[in-house]
């Protein structure tokens, strides 16, 4: 029998449980989410503010209320996005080999400049056998 979560056809295709996935990810988003509920609000109270302080001329306190209003506004648009992100993490398929050995280029900078100048004196070596092929 195969490992829980895995397709008893072929023990390496895992399953991919996207109502499980979702909810866990509407839990993570929703801090975020609650936020942006947050931020919007207060928004609308600061714009709400300005209005009422231009009625009394106040210019320096309604700037201030605008500024912030811009600032809790862009606030709300991060957290927007942070939970949107988190969400659409759920349908993020690419393939990923968890068995696959990480390979790494574990030259110095000296010996690739030589590596790089090698290759290029064998294609220089081509480059002379294909002229000489089309004399």
């Amino acid at each position: 029998m195969a490992p829980s979560g895995y397709n008893d056809a072929d023990t390496r295709a895992k399953l991919i449980d996207f109502a499980e996935r979702l909810q866990h990810a509407a839990a993570e988003a929703a801090p975020h989410r609650r936020e942006v509920e947050a931020q919007r609000e207060r928004t609308l109270a600061l714009f709400e503010q300005a209005k009422a302080l231009r009625k009394t001329s106040r210019e320096v306190e309604v700037e201030r209320a605008l500024t912030d209003a811009v600032d809790a506004e862009r606030a709300a648009r991060e957290s927007l996005a942070k939970a949107q992100a988190i969400e659409e993490a759920v349908y993020d398929l690419k393939a990923v080999n968890p068995a696959e050995k990480k390979v790494s280029d574990t030259r110095t900078p000296t010996e690739l400049l030589q590596a790089i100048a090698d290759k290029g004196k064998e294609v220089d070596e081509a480059l002379d056998r294909l002229k000489a092929l089309m004399k």
